[in-house]
């Protein structure tokens, strides 16, 4: 698990950039969650 930090979770195709600079095939789908563990948002791209 990455603790990326967001800069602005209203934008949150920095999570792929971020994604993308390890696995170019693994940002399709992306759990966000808070430093509780808690989810935020789930990001799917189809």
């Amino acid at each position: 698990m990455d603790r990326h930090t967001l800069h602005d979770p209203k934008q949150p195709l920095e999570i792929q950039r971020t994604i993308h600079s390890f696995d170019p095939c693994i940002a399709c789908a992306v759990h966000v969650v808070d430093p509780d563990g808690e989810d935020l948002m789930s990001l799917t791209v189809n």
